[in-house]
């Protein structure tokens, strides 16, 4: 499901995908999520070796699974780099760095 299919208000378009206050609330709604967020807002672009890496807590292959929810929600974007290997690298969107947004992530640190 993308977000334009989340419901709430759009934001706008990222990547392609509609984003909404409902896509943006599902990025938020998992403490792995909220970590590769943090990290990305200091670290982008960057791959899932490296958030993983940055994100120790959360280890496995669940991480895979929720960078794709957070390129799904609009929260990040996606660019394949070709080094060799095709490497995907990860950023943060515009639509994240709105003031509610960033004051969750905030919030949320000393929980997650």
């Amino acid at each position: 499901m993308n977000a334009a299919e989340e419901g709430g208000a759009a934001f706008g378009i990222e990547a392609g995908i509609t984003v909404t206050a409902g896509g943006l609330v599902k990025a938020l709604n998992s403490p792995v999520r909220r970590s590769a967020l943090r990290f990305l807002l200091d670290t982008a672009p960057a791959s899932l070796s490296d958030i993983q890496r940055g994100t120790p807590r959360f280890v496995g292959n669940s991480l895979g699974h929720h960078v794709k929810i957070l390129v799904d929600t609009g929260a990040v974007t996606q660019e394949k780099k070709q080094v060799g290997y095709q490497e995907r690298l990860y950023s943060p969107t515009e639509a994240i760095r709105v003031p509610w947004f960033l004051a969750v992530l905030q919030l949320t640190a000393v929980e997650d």
